[in-house]
């Protein structure tokens, strides 16, 4: 998580562990779910299929994924208390789509 680990590394005793945030000069999330996602128990599903015919899998990721998720609000926390410590060093422009896409997805939220 690049949120986590900019909070992180500002924090760090170690310079080298420093240098991530001194040198970080853009960030740009992707259909990242900062809330979570409705479709986490759906991949879930999928995963467990993956792990019945022996495919490797990891469950775990996939609960941080989940709605209200204590994982990703601990890292949105850290990471807006690290942005508005940080503003000055960044322009900050935010790109969300408006068309809802073919069921079962719906519409993509943004916040």
């Amino acid at each position: 998580m690049a949120k986590k680990a900019l909070c992180l590394s500002e924090q760090s005793a170690d310079d080298y562990l420093k240098q991530l945030h001194h040198s970080t000069i853009a960030i740009a999330f992707l259909g990242t779910p900062h809330r979570g996602s409705n479709s986490a128990p759906f991949a879930k599903s999928v995963t467990n299929i993956l792990k019945a015919i022996g495919k490797r899998a990891n469950l775990n990721i996939l609960q941080v994924l989940e709605r209200n998720s204590e994982v990703l609000s601990d890292a949105e926390n850290g990471y807006a208390i690290w942005l508005r410590k940080n503003s000055s060093r960044f322009k900050l422009t935010c790109f969300y789509e408006e068309l809802e896409l073919p069921p079962p997805v719906g519409m993509v939220r943004f916040r």
